[in-house]
């Protein structure tokens, strides 16, 4: 049995004095109680083990209900926690798709991108210089400033300029 149980009171008997407990049995003997006959059901049972049957079923049928009540609010809760999961997830998917959408076009302009670009050759100077220029160009429409005269560079002195040296194969920018 459960030790959570509550013993179940017997239905149909009367409670019995405490005090009577205290008196000793010599004196219970003199004092003429005369012990009733139990009633018996119909099945020959004494009565008062029906009545603790009942009374055993009944906290049962008490435990199941509430075991019941607890098991419907955690699948309530359940459901809940259900139905938020697949929000989530339905706005996951839907993201990816968009994210799938955005790779598919970039992929494409990259491919258009690859095929107008410069194929001739090794990269010089003065290409990189003219995609720097085309560079310059681009932030100007990005972000058109005037250049202050804090803004332009100071001229370097001959001491200051970097002494070329010469360039090994291996040095090379690459393509």
């Amino acid at each position: 049995m459960s030790e959570q149980r509550r013993p179940t009171a017997r239905l149909g008997r009367a409670r019995r004095d405490p005090r009577v407990d205290s008196v000793p049995p010599s004196g219970r003997a003199r004092g003429g109680d005369s012990k009733r006959p139990e009633p018996l059901t119909a099945d020959g049972a004494p009565a008062a083990d029906v009545d603790e049957l009942l009374g055993r079923l009944l906290a049962r049928a008490t435990q199941a209900e509430v075991h019941a009540q607890h098991l419907e609010q955690s699948l309530a809760r359940l459901n809940e926690e259900r139905a938020v999961l697949e929000a989530r997830v339905n706005e996951l998917t839907r993201l990816l798709d968009d994210a799938d959408t955005q790779r598919a076009s970039l992929e494409a302009q990259l491919r258009t991108t690859n095929a107008t670009r410069r194929t001739d050759g090794p990269v010089t100077l003065a290409y990189v210089r003219s995609m720097a220029a085309e560079l310059v160009r681009a932030l100007d429409r990005v972000v058109p400033r005037t250049p202050s005269s804090s803004d332009l560079p100071a001229p370097k002195t001959p001491s200051d300029l970097p002494t070329p040296r010469a360039m090994s194969r291996t040095e090379r920018p690459r393509r």
